[in-house]
């Protein structure tokens, strides 16, 4: 199998049947074919062999991505592809009815009688002209009319603003439905399934783009919360919207006693999409973590200042993920991203408690360590924070027991 990512090989492909001026002068001058040597009819013997071989290839290139032996990584590139071979069977066949030169050629050929190359160099050219017509009526046209239905939704995927690309997505969903029904290729559940991955796989991309860590941490607080929230909110409503989408085509099978139901694996299609939500998901824990930090005024009793809280953000929150040396959404592998996220728990957990713990010792007010202490166990990050800082409440009791004693003294001697 080749997986493409840029399609060189395919774009190489001429779209036009090639005659050189030689042979153009040749063919165009010719009024008796009893005229030809032997030397020039293999010339046109040639010529129309390459022809062949311009033909055979573009049918090649189809039938591979049919089989299965090409795959794009990129439902985008994939349409690049279908408009290249469009618009080259397009341009060929026009060639082979209407090209003065091309159809004068065959003439020729077709007048020397005498000859069993040149009868099947003929007979065989015709067979493939005829499959290439059949394969541009029955696949190529066919096809291209479907990936100009969706072009538009994967194109939203990778250009469109990030506030609007769910926009687009039942509407790409009702076009894919109908490939699903319609098309000569999608209608096949292999190249259907590798299309709806593809998609996916586009919409887990384009999110990872735009929250790449550490970048997203650059931005401005309030910035980088709703992109993460935009983000989360896109990868869930894709896969939100093919479950309804699934279960309409089902609804739709079941009238008709078709099997028309999609059947696909929901593993292979969301596989990348998955991924790139649970690291999406933690960066949402995070950014609510800060935002709590910065405008909780629980907060003011352990940070002096908001400078103070600034570089406790740097170095306890985002520092971890600024000194990555890979790009946490190529690996692909939950257990990295799961061991990166526990590192940042457990020095954050652990640099909590050291904050806290320095903040109660000079604390004058218990109801103030209250607070502290039930602001950070609210944040819910995990329960072994929680159980760290349970203690921290007998030191708390005994301070209240200190301060009701000092309110009890200033008030028996007043």
């Amino acid at each position: 199998m080749i997986s493409f990512d840029e399609a060189s090989s395919v774009e190489s492909l001429t779209g036009k049947l090639v005659v050189s001026d030689e042979l153009s002068l040749l063919i165009e001058n010719n009024t008796n074919v009893k005229d030809l040597d032997t030397k020039q009819i293999d010339q046109l013997i040639s010529l129309t062999n390459s022809w062949m071989e311009s033909l055979q290839k573009e049918i090649n290139f189809v039938e591979d991505i049919m089989g299965g032996k090409i795959q794009y990584a990129s439902a985008i590139k994939e349409y690049g592809f279908w408009k290249k071979r469009y618009n080259n069977f397009k341009e060929i066949l026009e060639q082979l009815l209407t090209d003065k030169i091309v159809l004068k050629c065959i003439n020729i050929l077709e007048q020397i009688v005498n000859s069993q190359i040149v009868s099947y160099t003929l007979m065989r050219f015709n067979e493939l002209k005829n499959d290439f017509q059949i394969m541009y009526d029955t696949t190529v046209r066919n096809t291209m009319y479907f990936m100009e239905l969706i072009y538009d939704g994967i194109d939203s995927i990778i250009n469109a603003p990030f506030s609007v690309i769910v926009e687009n997505f039942i509407p790409l969903y009702n076009n894919l439905n109908l490939m699903w029904l319609t098309s000569s290729l999608f209608s096949r559940k292999k190249h259907m399934e590798r299309l709806l991955e593809s998609i996916s796989n586009s919409i887990a991309d384009r999110v990872s783009i735009t929250l790449s860590i550490p970048e997203i941490f650059r931005y401005k607080t309030s910035n980088a919360i709703d992109l993460v929230k935009g983000g989360l909110y896109i990868l869930d409503q894709w896969e939100a919207t093919y479950n309804k989408c699934k279960k309409d085509i089902e609804a739709i099978s079941a009238i008709y006693f078709r099997r028309w139901a999609w059947e696909f694996d929901e593993d292979i299609l969301f596989h990348r999409l998955h991924f790139v939500r649970l690291i999406v998901r933690d960066l949402d824990k995070i950014m609510k973590i800060i935002e709590l930090i910065l405008m909780r005024p629980e907060v003011s009793h352990i940070f002096k200042n908001d400078s103070e809280c600034q570089i406790f953000i740097k170095n306890y929150i985002t520092r971890i993920f600024f000194d990555l040396e890979i790009n946490v959404y190529d690996s692909n592998r939950e257990e990295i991203w799961k061991k990166i996220m526990d590192q940042f728990l457990y020095h954050f957990e652990n640099n909590v408690y050291h904050k806290i713990s320095q903040s109660m010792m000079v604390s004058n007010s218990a109801m103030n360590d209250v607070k502290v202490l039930q602001f950070f166990e609210n944040m819910m990050i995990r329960s072994t924070l929680i159980k760290k800082l349970r203690p921290k409440y007998v030191i708390i009791l005994e301070k209240f027991v200190v301060e009701i004693n000092n309110y009890n003294t200033q008030f028996m001697v007043s």
